[in-house]
């Protein structure tokens, strides 16, 4: 019988002026520790690795089964600042 190939979840960065890129960088350690398990976060490389800053955390998490396809923004953005130019980021990883 054919070994069986591990799950794989994508997760998307969302609205990046918004929370869920620095939920990214929070649960990536965590999502690490499942081996069984492949993730792909959906996201601006630049982006999580300045959330991180931050937040203090160590970015980026090196994990065989965790990594970034990388999505890159076209403008900057700040956390918590509404950001029109990037609703199109947003449905790009729908």
């Amino acid at each position: 019988m054919p070994a069986s190939r591990p799950t794989t979840i994508a997760i998307t960065s969302g609205q990046p002026a918004a929370i869920a890129p620095d939920l990214c960088v929070l649960i990536a350690a965590d999502l690490a520790a499942d081996k069984a398990t492949r993730y792909v976060l959906l996201a601006d490389a630049d982006l999580l690795a300045a959330r991180a800053d931050a937040l203090r955390i160590k970015w980026p998490v090196i994990a065989a089964n965790v990594r970034v396809a990388p999505l890159p923004l076209a403008t900057t953005v700040q956390a918590g600042l509404r950001d029109p130019p990037s609703s199109q980021y947003l449905l790009r990883r729908m």
